[in-house]
């Protein structure tokens, strides 16, 4: 894609199992098995932070209660803009800064 000059941009959003599974069950035009919202969840917790590795655009949202950027890495600069929960860590990427 990138040979293509495609821009590449991945964003991962972050809510609890729980909420999730609350506003996945509330949905009545776009239902989900519970399981798959499960599997989905287990997944990123073990694997989102391969993500970072990657030298494309990245964002990383918390979406517990609002829409809050946590980080942001573009162009090899990356900010961060919280300490909110995450799938992983983010704090390693921060550089001590928030």
């Amino acid at each position: 894609m990138k040979e293509k000059h495609y821009r590449i941009v991945i964003a991962i959003v972050y809510t609890t199992l729980p909420t999730a599974l609350e506003r996945i069950r509330k949905r009545t035009h776009q239902p989900v098995p519970d399981e798959v919202v499960e599997d989905l969840h287990a997944f990123f917790k073990t694997k989102a932070e391969r993500f970072m590795k990657l030298p494309v655009e990245i964002y990383l949202y918390n979406n517990e209660t609002d829409f809050n950027l946590l980080l942001s890495k573009k162009n090899k600069k990356i900010v961060c803009r919280g300490k909110d929960d995450f799938y992983f860590d983010i704090s390693r990427y921060c550089g001590g800064s928030s």
